[in-house]
């Protein structure tokens, strides 16, 4: 059995999404891209799925920073589907 951090972690767009909404609701965004950034860091392979949702440009803005450090601290990171284009 593989430690958990070797294995693929599946982020699902449509779910935090929707955190991101409430986010915003309670003016914490920061707050929240803390907390995944930290959870996702000794990840090996984040795969984000139902990336239809970053057509949404506010989330997108908000997301890709995010992905963009995990993926300089080594995290790999695979779109499924592919992203779409901004």
């Amino acid at each position: 059995m593989r430690p958990l951090a070797e294995r693929p972690f599946e982020l699902s767009c449509e779910r935090l999404y929707m955190r991101y909404l409430d986010s915003i609701d309670e003016l914490n965004t920061g707050e929240l891209a803390e907390s995944l950034e930290r959870d996702l860091r000794e990840l090996k392979t984040v795969r984000v799925t139902g990336t239809g949702w970053l057509t949404r440009e506010d989330f997108r803005s908000w997301l890709d920073p995010i992905l963009v450090d995990l993926q300089r601290q080594g995290v790999r990171i695979v779109f499924d589907p592919p992203r779409p284009e901004a």
